[in-house]
């Protein structure tokens, strides 16, 4: 619930964070992504494993995940990340997007500015028959995660500010963080 706190150095008057919620991301495949990701140029500063409240259920965990605190129940991530920024980040610019076009499409303010990107599809991609399409949950979890890695890449080369500013948190709401 508190993995989310420091994602702002309030010492930097201009930088940029993306927290990426990969919805439904076994632990087990965060290898995958820090693949992806080294591919177009991002390097790895730091890890650290925080374990999901139960239930991981969707409904319960990504609520307290985006709002930092254990009394928040809203489904409205929208708002609930702006309440935290208020709150936790010197009410800095939030904005929330949950698909790639969204993301792709996207103005950067100037200033400190978090980007919560929500991303659902790896719950529906978990639940999928990989053996009729002659392909498995792994080579379709990269697809989509090199897509993502993409996107997430083209979104910080439109940013201005100091590349050395450029935060980006990976978290999932179901069993480890």
């Amino acid at each position: 619930v508190h993995s989310l706190n420091k994602v702002v150095n309030k010492d930097i008057k201009e930088q940029i964070t993306v927290i990426l919620l990969v919805d439904c991301l076994p632990v087990n495949f965060m290898n995958l992504i820090e693949d992806s990701l080294r591919n177009f140029g991002f390097s790895r500063h730091a890890l650290e494993y925080r374990f999901a409240p139960l239930p991981t259920a969707t409904a319960f965990s990504k609520p307290l995940l985006i709002s930092g605190t254990w009394s928040d129940q809203d489904n409205n991530y929208e708002k609930s990340i702006k309440r935290r920024s208020k709150s936790e980040w010197d009410d800095r610019n939030t904005i929330y997007v949950s698909n790639l076009k969204k993301l792709a499409d996207l103005y950067i303010p100037n200033g400190t500015t978090i980007i919560l990107f929500n991303y659902i599809d790896c719950d529906d991609l978990l639940h999928e028959d990989f053996i009729s399409k002659n392909t498995s949950y792994e080579e379709e979890l990269h697809k989509v995660l090199t897509r993502i890695s993409e996107s997430i890449s083209q979104l910080f080369k439109k940013w201005i500010g100091p590349r050395e500013n450029i935060n980006m948190q990976i978290v999932t709401d179901h069993g480890a963080c």
